[in-house]
């Protein structure tokens, strides 16, 4: 399959160079702790979100990145782009089915127009064909995002950002109506994807990995997340929730700084 994106590997996954995963590495330009970082991450958040959407895969703890619990829409299926055997898995090519329809109709209707899959029978037929195609077109935009800070364009790159959260909502609304509509215990679905019912035990256990942090001397936010990270996957178990292994040491990062940034 030919490169899709820019800057985004053909998984729609950020980067690796520009996340620097070795808590003792030097980043350059960009520092840990620092703003460009936070906003780094932020976007390789909202990366995973989309790619999470693309897979029919629903986060109802957060839909910026896997933690929690996790709901499979209809068409759920493991995407794979690399066989191993040079032959195209068939996610593949409703990916590449999808980035086509969508680039040709940006060609014609101009770059600044997004959310083309309502405007586009070919890209809203089904629910899995609209929820892929949203998800799509917000890896495009977040691809575009890159460009612009590469290119220090930054009110460019604010308009995307902002483009960026609005698929969040169109995709996150999409998902829930979707799942409710295919769960045969409509009441029981809603009551799940209830704001108090899902972050309850979330909450709990970011309240548990701040108190772990505050009680040890560590000399940074970025080193804790890195010491705190497995242990909070098994203490997940324990709060009946999930946290995603992958994605552990970001979203232990994301609850220190959030909780700095609170003062608690």
């Amino acid at each position: 399959m030919p490169k899709i994106f820019k800057h985004l590997d053909d998984q729609g996954r950020f980067p690796a160079h520009l996340l620097r995963r070795n808590p003792e590495a030097e980043l350059g330009a960009v520092k840990w702790d620092s703003k460009e970082q936070e906003l780094l991450y932020d976007i390789d958040s909202l990366a995973d979100s989309a790619v999470l959407f693309f897979r029919g895969i629903y986060s109802i703890e957060s839909p910026y990145f896997a933690c929690g619990r996790l709901l499979e829409l209809p068409w759920h299926a493991d995407y794979e782009p690399d066989c191993g055997d040079g032959t195209q898995k068939p996610i593949d090519a409703e990916l590449e089915d999808i980035v086509s329809t969508i680039s040709e109709a940006r060609c014609m209707a101009g770059e600044q127009y997004h959310r083309l899959t309502y405007l586009l029978k070919e890209l809203s037929s089904t629910a899995k064909m609209k929820v892929q195609s949203l998800a799509v077109e917000m890896l495009l935009t977040i691809d575009s995002l890159l460009d612009d800070l590469e290119k220090q364009s930054f009110v460019s790159a604010l308009c995307q950002l902002s483009e960026v959260y609005k698929y969040v909502s169109e995709l996150t609304v999409t998902a829930q109506d979707i799942l409710v509509e295919s769960s045969s215990d409509a009441s029981k679905l809603l009551s799940k994807l209830g704001t108090d019912a899902r972050h309850k035990d979330m909450r709990r256990l970011q309240e548990w990995v701040v108190t772990e942090c505050r009680a040890r001397a560590f000399p940074s936010m970025h080193k804790a997340s890195f010491t705190l990270a497995d242990q909070a996957v098994a203490k997940a178990r324990e709060f009946g929730t999930r946290l995603s292994p992958e994605r552990a040491q970001k979203t232990v990062y994301d609850w220190l700084r959030s909780a700095a940034r609170e003062g608690k």
